[in-house]
């Protein structure tokens, strides 16, 4: 049996000024995420890009968060901050 298909919509109001969000200000900038595997993120990464997301810490990858984490981090054109970490 095939996992569910997961998504998290980030919209923006189409009233608000245009400002990326900024860890100072209210709201979100930062929402992490879990996956099964390092075989998972692996292939999020892969895929991320043709989503318009641009990795961050590219140079560090898996371990920009340390050496005992294992995490993608991904940043929208809007400024929105997403972790991608495993969690076996």
């Amino acid at each position: 049996m095939a996992a569910p298909r997961r998504h998290v919509p980030l919209h923006g109001a189409l009233a608000r000024p245009a400002r990326r969000p900024h860890r100072l200000r209210a709201g979100i900038n930062h929402l992490a995420l879990t996956v099964g595997t390092r075989d998972e993120l692996d292939r999020v990464r892969a895929e991320s890009t043709e989503h318009g997301w641009h990795e961050m810490y590219a140079d560090r990858y898996p371990h920009a968060g340390g050496n005992e984490h294992v995490a993608l981090y991904v940043e929208s054109s809007e400024g929105f901050e997403v972790e991608v970490v495993v969690e076996e």
